[in-house]
């Protein structure tokens, strides 16, 4: 009698549900183990183009930026990469229209947003981007130095060589 107490509905006994129930956390916590070291393992150098947005810059800033410049991290000072192309963009902002009250876009005379375009050399994992010690991702604040200017900017873009992120 005393033996039917420890079943569950009369018939499993609650030491057998408790050491499956173990084998089966063990299995789950074996297989995500095994699925980070083939993750690790597609970690390598690659060849990377990014793309970082500068606002609001003078007419002027553009004759700075020269195609093969080394570009620095600014707070580092390590190299990340060298800058391929440019593209400017007129500056504009959102003002509401004081007669209908809808916001539309104006653009600031004199003044340019700028995408610059860097290639550079980065490990990359599943996790993550980085070139040396510095991490660069989508949507990430990206600090640019050259010989000629210095700005923060965001990486917009990222082609890691087999697909933009």
């Amino acid at each position: 009698m005393r033996e039917k107490q420890y079943r569950l509905f009369g018939r499993v006994g609650v030491l057998d549900v408790i050491i499956v129930v173990v084998l089966i956390i063990a299995l789950a916590f074996a297989f995500s183990y095994v699925s980070n070291a083939d993750a690790a393992s597609s970690t390598g150098q690659r060849d990377i183009t990014y793309s970082a947005y500068i606002v609001k810059q003078s007419e002027g800033f553009g004759e700075n930026i020269e195609p093969g410049m080394n570009v620095y991290d600014s707070l580092k000072g390590s190299k990340i990469g060298n800058i391929v192309s440019y593209e400017r963009i007129p500056y504009a902002t959102l003002n509401p229209n004081q007669i209908t009250g809808e916001v539309v876009k104006s653009e600031v005379e004199g003044f340019y947003d700028y995408i610059i375009t860097i290639e550079t050399s980065a490990t990359v994992s599943d996790g993550a981007t980085a070139i040396g010690n510095y991490e660069i991702a989508v949507g990430k604040e990206v600090f640019v130095k050259c010989k000629n200017f210095a700005s923060s900017s965001f990486c917009v873009a990222l082609d890691i060589g087999g697909g933009k992120a």
